[in-house]
């Protein structure tokens, strides 16, 4: 009775609202509770237009998204949904971090792959009570190796690589130090749990009118490059070389 009543209540706002412009996302319970298989159903019948993608916590086996691929597709038919609902893996156990490589590629509607750095260090054993930080103690990033695993197979099936919330949102340093280091490794973006934090993501993975104005010189370069039929170039704002393609006849 509870669930079901928690059900309706999570469902009403998406067909009581209307939202901006923006990825509309979903979560409910993990895949191995005996809640999901109807917090799924009710839900997506109940809002299935105003979803785009269903986030699903603690994957730690391909099955599980499999499951939920096949369950949906289910779903989408019965209701003739034309637009297939995306999903948003978590990653936040150990077993699920050793199983990346069936799991990112488990189905085709994954868009996202996100990293919890609350419940990952926790199924660790680690005793660390603040989430989205590093332990002071630790010589480096402390979550270096599974983020950047995760990065690499989020990158190699086409999915985002999100890093996961940083719980001080008053912590302006902490969230913008937690998230340059999660850009650095090939993230697409971070989790904010507060709108203090938007402008701080935003800010930290969109490129700055700098890095833009030197991708284009070095466009230029290189086009310029191409039509002089020069093999390589250095762009005069970064000191990288660019090998010219080759003519439409093969020749060098």
């Amino acid at each position: 009775m509870h669930a079901r009543r928690a059900r309706r209540n999570r469902r009403e706002p998406w067909r009581s609202r209307r939202y901006a412009a923006t990825t509309s996302a979903r979560s409910f319970a993990p895949c191995a509770t005996p809640w999901c298989y109807g917090d799924v159903v009710e839900t997506v019948t109940g809002a299935g237009t105003e979803i785009d993608v269903l986030v699903l916590p603690k994957v730690e086996d391909a099955s599980h998204v499999q499951f939920l691929g096949h369950l949906l597709s289910g779903i989408e038919r019965d209701l003739g949904l034309t637009r297939p609902i995306g999903l948003e893996l978590l990653i936040e156990s150990p077993r699920g971090m050793t199983n990346l490589r069936e799991i990112s590629r488990a189905s085709s509607r994954t868009e996202v792959i996100a990293f919890a750095p609350g419940d990952y260090p926790a199924a660790l054993g680690v005793a660390q009570l603040g989430i989205g930080t590093v332990d002071a103690r630790y010589p480096g990033h402390q979550w270096h190796w599974a983020m950047s695993e995760l990065a690499n197979h989020a990158r190699a099936v086409g999915a985002q690589a999100i890093d996961g919330p940083t719980a001080d949102f008053n912590d302006e340093a902490g969230y913008r130090t937690s998230a340059i280091r999660a850009k650095l490794l090939g993230f697409d973006g971070k989790w904010c749990i507060h709108p203090n934090q938007i402008p701080w993501a935003n800010e930290t993975f969109a490129p700055t009118a700098a890095e833009i104005e030197t991708a284009e010189r070095i466009v230029e370069a290189y086009e310029k490059a191409a039509d002089d039929g020069v093999g390589a170039t250095r762009s005069a704002t970064a000191a990288r070389f660019f090998v010219a393609r080759l003519p439409a006849g093969g020749g060098t």
